[in-house]
């Protein structure tokens, strides 16, 4: 497994908590806390899981965590929606993350997809 520092997703990812961050020193002071947290906690996730599933050293756990990690994401995909409806951010706000966050999804899905093709797995242990 190579190490976590060269994976693309998880390069990406720090991109995507940065702005993440940024957006939610915006929310008003009632949602820093609750939605704000959130919303950081899945980005955070996203990174953790791919590093924690990069660790493992089996390709199987290594899906099973790039799963949650692309999970977390979609969460946070979620929650940029909802804050943009409540009108906490502009369509502008809202696009720059969200397509941030959609990058991230079709890295793990290519990451998937690439461990998959490595290791000749042609049914998902995970997929029911």
């Amino acid at each position: 497994m190579a190490g976590f520092r060269d994976i693309q997703a998880w390069q990406k990812t720090r991109i995507l908590i940065k702005q993440v961050y940024k957006i939610c020193d915006r929310l008003p002071d009632y949602e820093k806390y609750g939605l704000g947290s959130q919303m950081r906690r899945a980005a955070i996730s996203i990174s953790c899981n791919i590093v924690e599933g990069s660790a493992r050293g089996s390709w199987v756990e290594f899906i099973r965590f790039l799963k949650i990690a692309r999970a977390s994401a979609a969460e946070l995909e979620t929650q940029l929606i909802h804050c943009h409806d409540v009108g906490f951010f502009t369509e502008e706000e809202l696009m720059e993350t969200a397509l941030l966050d959609q990058e991230v999804q079709r890295l793990i899905n290519g990451l998937i997809q690439g461990i998959k093709d490595k290791w000749g797995v042609k049914e998902d242990p995970y997929e029911y």
